[in-house]
Parts: C-alpha cells; sequence; structure tokens
C-alpha cells in the first residue's frame, strides 16, 4: 500500500510538472473579403467570403527542446457562389532541439496530415496531404547564418487521382548580416515531384467531370525536377523602415507536367491546388516596410512574374488551342496596415490586393481586385 501511495505521488508530480512546463494557447481569425473575380479568369464573377478559422495548439519542453502539436481549422464561406464554400483542416507536430556546447544550432522536424472537404459541386478540389519535414539551422561566423533542410509531402485529390503525387525537396541557404543593416540570404531549392499514376490513354480513359462539366480527354508524362535559385536584400532605412528586394528564378529540369485538356481549355494541377512546378521563370519582387509606433504597421508590395508553362498549350475561349505553349505575365500590388489594440487584445488588418494577369490563352487574361478585414484576437 506504501509503495501504491509512493508510486501515484511520483506519477502525480510527474504530471504537475509536466503541466506546469506546458502552454496552451488558443487565437481565432475572422476575415471578410470582397473580390471581383474569385475565379482569376476572363469571366469575372464576384464574391464576397467569410472566413473564420482557429488555431490551438499545446507546447511543452525543457531546457533545450520544445515540443508542439497544433491544429488550424478554417471555414471559407462564398455569399454568391455557395457551392464553392469549403473547409481546411490541419494537425501537426513540431519538434525543434538546440544543440551544441553554445545551443547556436537549431534542429526542427516535424509532420502534418491535412484536409479539404467541398460542396459537391467542386470536389474535385477535395484533397489530403500528408507531409515530413526536417530544418537544421547553425551559425557558421557571428555574422553568417546557414540553414538546410529537407521536406516530404504525399498528396492525393478524392475526385482526380490522377493528379496524386510524391514530393521531395530539399533547401540550402546562406544569410550575412552586413553592418550597413543590410541582410543578404542566398537560397538554393531542388524538387522532384513524382506522380503516382502511369500515362492513360486518352482514348480510353473515359471521363471525369469537373467543375461546368470540363472533360478529361489527354494527360501528359508524369515527373517534373525543378531547381529554384532566390535572392533576398533587406535594407534598414531607418530605425522604423526597411526595404526589401527579391529576386527569384524557377527552372525545370524535367519538363512533364501532367494535365488534363478539354473544350474549354486545359487544366493543370496548379489550377486546383498552388502548384509551382507547372511553369518556370522569373520573379521579382519588392516590399517597403514602415512601423509607425509598436502597435501600427504600414506595408506595400508589388511584383511581377513570368510564367511559361511545361507541356501545356495555349486556348481561345472557343477551346481551339492557338499556340503550342502557355505564357504569362503576372503584377500585383499590395497595400496593408495592420493594427494592435492593446485595451482589446484585438489585431485588426486592412489589405488591398491588385493582381493583372496577360497571356496567351485568352481564358486567362484577366484583372483582379480585392479588399480584404481580418481580426485576429488570442484567447
Amino acid at each position: 500500500m506504501i509503495r501504491r501511495n509512493v508510486f501515484k505521488a511520483i506519477l502525480f508530480n510527474a504530471v504537475l510538472a509536466f503541466a506546469l512546463q506546458a502552454q496552451f494557447t488558443v487565437s481565432t481569425d475572422f476575415t471578410a473579403m470582397y473580390d471581383d473575380n474569385i475565379n482569376n479568369s476572363s469571366y469575372r464573377v464576384e464574391d464576397r467570403i467569410g472566413q473564420l478559422s482557429m488555431i490551438a495548439g499545446y507546447e511543452w519542453g525543457k531546457e533545450n527542446t520544445a515540443t508542439q502539436i497544433a491544429y488550424t481549422g478554417s471555414l471559407s464561406y462564398f455569399t454568391r457562389v455557395l457551392d464553392r464554400t469549403f473547409h481546411y483542416h490541419t494537425l501537426g507536430l513540431t519538434q525543434s532541439r538546440l544543440l551544441g556546447q553554445d545551443a547556436a544550432t537549431d534542429l526542427s522536424l516535424g509532420a502534418a496530415y491535412s484536409f479539404r472537404i467541398n460542396r459537391e459541386y467542386y470536389t474535385f478540389y477535395d484533397h489530403s496531404q500528408f507531409s515530413l519535414f526536417g530544418n537544421l539551422k547553425f551559425n557558421i561566423t557571428d555574422e553568417v547564418t546557414g540553414k538546410t533542410g529537407y521536406t516530404f509531402r504525399a498528396l492525393a485529390f478524392s475526385q482526380l487521382p490522377d493528379f496524386n503525387y510524391t514530393e521531395h525537396s530539399g533547401f540550402a541557404q546562406i544569410s550575412f548580416s552586413l553592418p550597413t543593416k543590410t541582410s543578404v540570404i542566398f537560397e538554393g531549392n531542388l524538387g522532384f515531384k513524382v506522380y503516382e499514376s502511369a500515362n492513360f490513354d486518352s482514348a480510353n480513359s473515359g471521363g471525369v467531370m469537373m467543375g461546368a462539366g470540363r472533360n478529361r480527354v489527354a494527360a501528359s508524362t508524369p515527373t517534373v525536377t525543378q531547381l529554384i535559385g532566390i535572392l533576398r536584400i533587406g535594407q534598414s532605412i531607418t530605425e522604423m523602415t526597411g526595404l526589401s528586394l527579391t529576386a527569384t528564378y524557377l527552372g525545370n529540369i524535367q519538363k512533364e507536367s501532367r494535365y488534363l485538356s478539354s473544350s474549354y481549355g486545359t487544366i493543370s494541377d496548379d489550377e486546383i491546388f498552388d502548384d509551382h512546378y507547372a511553369y518556370e521563370g522569373p520573379h521579382g519582387s519588392i516590399m517597403l516596410s514602415h512601423l509607425v509606433n509598436e502597435n501600427l504597421i504600414l506595408r506595400i508590395a508589388g511584383g511581377i512574374q513570368a510564367k511559361l508553362y511545361s507541356d501545356r498549350p495555349a486556348f481561345d475561349l472557343a477551346g481551339t488551342q492557338i499556340a503550342d505553349q502557355r505564357k504569362d505575365t503576372r503584377r500585383y500590388l499590395t497595400l496593408l496596415a495592420q493594427l494592435y489594440v492593446e485595451t482589446l487584445d484585438v489585431t485588426v488588418s486592412g489589405q488591398y490586393d491588385y493582381i493583372s494577369n496577360s497571356s496567351n490563352d485568352e481564358y486567362y487574361r484577366y484583372a483582379n481586385n480585392a479588399m480584404t478585414v481580418t481580426f485576429s484576437l488570442p484567447f
């Protein structure tokens, strides 16, 4: 009996010590958006979207380690095109560990599972994703920092299994902090994407309905290898103002992206999922940030990106092919103001986005204006 009570006391103290070291956090965001072209196409459809999201995290750790379990869930409600309403969920586990005698090396490992669910008419967007990652950050000198990492992803579409793929990507980064209050970052990324299914014969593949009746009639080859080079320069202008310049180039070493073509045009997984493997080309951007005071941030950003699509022709609005390869030029401008209201413990942000996309595919010639207001409230 004494031993049992001693064991209970030890267990209670261990649980109590764990609870004292742990921290539970919850925050919610509510976003209201007006978008005058929600489909990003020449067929302009405007809508008002409300998004409610919640982040819940539980973190515990010791002196040089920290572990976190986090859940993120969101509901996006479309008021005009109601069928586009969907919800998205992510559950992740991350562990960070400081290494070395001076604890100057940071190792992060993590895993996450997420899925998206849409209404019946747009179920071709439905997908699930499992990912693993590992990052290592270390100091080379007092002014030079290195970082490297690897990510594995497996993504599956419930209605479009031909787009299911696995991805292996790695990166290496080196950062310099100069006496002129300038930071310079060089980064290289190498990604390899492999579709799970082999090529199919379009003549025998049957039909898969997408959106407004798009039928599958053709497919391309199933793998892509992409090399990305990134240069970022940050400059402190004053104590409250900073300027950032970024130059990126995406180059496809192996240009075999998959697409589905129809009388409505050509569909690829960069439309139903944000997939940068579908195209290549340069991208330049600039951002100016100003801290008015400790609670108010103002920001303006803009950029231009050229997209040359691999193995993807261009069509007119009648579905007739007019070029062997689709080419886009995307220009954008973003204005942001973010205010923290200390008395209410609420962060309010307002954002305006303008996008102009020119393309030799008539469906993708469009302009887009979006205005967003977000309220963020921690518990």
